[in-house]
């Protein structure tokens, strides 16, 4: 009863510490998941919807609408509740550090972002009212070159001349303008201004013929719609050269975050993730070496077991074999002792009472 009560609860022992460790080991695979999952999924969105911010700004650059607006405000948003659900998995300081670092970063990439989009609208505005001017200007010297047409006076054809010609250069004007904002080439400046400095040329040439009070009223409202339309083509350079210079600035913010993300946090959480798989294959060690352990022990307890229950078997059998031979051979004085109160000592009792 001692050797079988010995292996219950070696027994007992050897599930309980089982238990244990596949809790450890359970333990220890939940935090892979958990290190690998959401934070993985956290790091991922942010870089998405960073990306997606700098598209929606970019394309209102290009084309400013409303829609694209939105979208990068929505954008933003979303990038706001993946940062704060980085903030809540971070699980040691140097992560911490990083994710404030990526919030600073996207911090000063959201505002040129907007700053971005204000001045690109502010452009489309500039640009539609630099058309308008344009349109105007040359609607008006189209008419005054149509009355002109004809005219056989030596007067007549030098204000024809100086008429088309200025039609020319407003319409190169607008369209050096119009290729600066696409194209940000810096000697499309100098061409800005040779085509200004030669509308203003054949405007001068105009202004001395001969001119009717009407056509010197006409000449000037083009003066001053030109000087007009010339500062929204200036307005419109410069907006262009901010667009391009916070441009630049807003590219480093986005490529310094995806670096941060990719390079700074991504090989952190590949480290936890490691650590998590050392932890759970150590745990999964710790119980094969344990219950290995209790295995053992199990066998020899098993062991005693046996030989102790086999021991209370073969002994009085032994005795009572040789004590009836001791009998048998005509030794009536001989009592059989068979200490054990069971079966057996009760058969040697049994053989003690014939005898006496």
């Amino acid at each position: 009863s001692f050797g079988f009560g010995v292996l219950v609860v070696l027994l007992t022992l050897s599930g309980v510490v089982s238990l244990w460790q596949i809790d450890r080991i359970d333990m220890a695979l939940m935090q892979i998941v958990k290190v690998e999952e959401p934070l993985e999924e956290a790091v991922l969105e942010m870089e998405i919807h960073a990306g997606e911010t700098a598209r929606a700004v970019l394309h209102h650059i290009y084309e400013p609408h409303e829609k694209f607006r939105d979208h990068a405000h929505a954008s933003e948003a979303k990038f706001k509740v993946y940062s704060e659900r980085f903030t809540q998995l971070v699980e040691n300081e140097e992560e911490r550090q990083i994710g404030q670092k990526v919030l600073e970063t996207y911090a000063e990439f959201k505002a040129l972002g907007d700053q971005l989009i204000d001045i690109s609208g502010e452009r489309k505005a500039r640009l539609q009212s630099l058309r308008s001017d344009v349109t105007s200007i040359d609607d008006a010297l189209v008419s005054i070159s149509h009355r002109l047409r004809g005219g056989k006076t030596t007067d007549s054809v030098r204000k024809l001349e100086a008429v088309l010609r200025m039609e020319v250069a407003i319409k190169q004007a607008f369209a050096v303008v119009e290729a600066y904002t696409a194209m940000h080439e810096p000697e499309m400046k100098r061409e800005l201004a040779d085509a200004i400095g030669r509308f203003r040329q054949h405007a001068e040439r105009l202004k001395a013929t001969r001119l009717s009070r009407i056509e010197q009223r006409t000449l000037d409202q083009l003066t001053k719609q030109f000087d007009h339309s010339v500062d929204a083509a200036q307005k419109a350079i410069a907006l262009t050269d901010k667009l391009t210079s916070l441009g630049d600035r807003f590219e480093s913010d986005l490529v310094e975050m995806d670096r941060v993300l990719d390079d700074d946090i991504q090989p952190l959480i590949h480290a936890e993730t490691v650590r998590a798989a050392e932890d759970a294959m150590a745990s999964s060690r710790r119980a094969v070496a344990l219950l290995a352990c209790l295995s053992v022990l199990g066998v020899v307890a098993g062991g005693f077991l046996g030989w102790h229950t086999s021991r209370g078997i073969t002994e009085p059998v032994s005795r009572l074999v040789r004590g009836t031979q001791i009998i048998e051979s005509g030794d009536r004085e001989h009592r059989i002792e068979v200490a054990s109160q069971d079966e057996f000592g009760e058969l040697a009792s049994a053989f003690n009472g014939m005898l006496d």
